[in-house]
């Protein structure tokens, strides 16, 4: 006889269906070999897991709900990222919206009736920015000519912000 194959029977695991006593009666009833009832055993359909008790269901629930909440909550900023990217992208026309004060690319008429891009700053207030130049107090486009000074340029017929400046990344050595 093969002395692990008894000590495995006399042995059993948890999750085994089979008991001690009930190979031993198996042996003794019908006298039959190791190798015998080593086979039977075998034979038989493999054994399901103890079920899990309402505790470990849960704490796997928790596990699965922090990982899926994690997710959600990475989705939520990839959104977020992807709305921006195309607000940033996208062209705004002027008769829809204007923007805060500051420098913008633009889409202006040009002289021959072509759109083209440039960059142009806007002012809620073209007299604060100067009044030499912006008597009124309006809102508007303008640039700046180191000939002729401020100008108001009013063939701006869409705009978007500029992007961020190049920033070299760091090299990780």
């Amino acid at each position: 006889m093969n002395k692990e194959v008894i000590i495995d029977i006399e042995n059993p695991k948890d999750n085994d269906l089979i008991s001690r006593q009930a190979v031993l009666n198996l042996i003794a009833d019908y006298d039959l070999s190791m190798g015998q009832v080593v086979k039977g055993i075998h034979a038989l359909p493999p054994v399901p897991p103890k079920p899990e008790t309402v505790t470990e269901f849960a704490d796997r629930c928790r596990e699965c709900g922090a990982r899926y909440g994690k997710l959600l909550k990475q989705k939520d900023e990839a959104i977020d990222i992807a709305i921006k990217a195309i607000e940033q992208t996208t062209w705004i026309p002027v008769s829809e919206r204007l923007p805060e004060d500051g420098t913008y690319l633009v889409t202006v008429e040009g002289i021959d009736g072509e759109p083209r891009i440039d960059i142009r700053s806007f002012a809620n207030d073209l007299n604060k920015v100067d009044e030499f130049d912006f008597p009124k107090h309006k809102c508007g486009w303008y640039d700046y000519d180191s000939e002729y000074g401020f100008w108001e340029d009013t063939r701006v017929t869409a705009w978007m912000p500029l992007p961020k400046p190049y920033e070299p990344q760091e090299s990780e050595e």
